[in-house]
């Protein structure tokens, strides 16, 4: 479904990434899925946000998460913490495409 990168692009679009790539001291504090390609990453108005995507399947990505942040999962959301800031991760794996996690971190603490 191209619905579902298209949330992913309006979700980091809503925290105010400036779809800067490349660049490592603009990615949440969190640990990136193995062998995971960045997409779109970026920082603005106090929030690290980035857009990886992998060959590998939704579960093992939530799962990868889930573990890496000992977090819950939230309306579709992994939240969790890291280093006093809140991380929300979201994975999506559209048809016929590869698994994206949106990751978002507010600089200052929690959302």
């Amino acid at each position: 479904m191209k619905f579902c990168f298209a949330a992913l692009a309006v979700l980091v679009v809503l925290v105010g990434c400036d779809v800067r790539t490349g660049k490592d001291s603009n990615l949440p504090d969190v640990p990136m899925y193995p062998g995971a390609k960045i997409v779109l990453n970026g920082e603005n108005q106090g929030v690290v946000s980035c857009v990886l995507e992998t060959p590998d399947p939704r579960a093992k990505v939530v799962d990868f998460y889930m573990k890496a942040l000992n977090g819950k999962n939230e309306a579709g959301a992994i939240t969790g913490e890291r280093n006093g800031h809140a991380i929300r991760v979201i994975v999506t794996d559209p048809p016929g495409t590869k698994t994206h996690m949106a990751i978002t971190q507010p600089k200052s603490g929690h959302f």
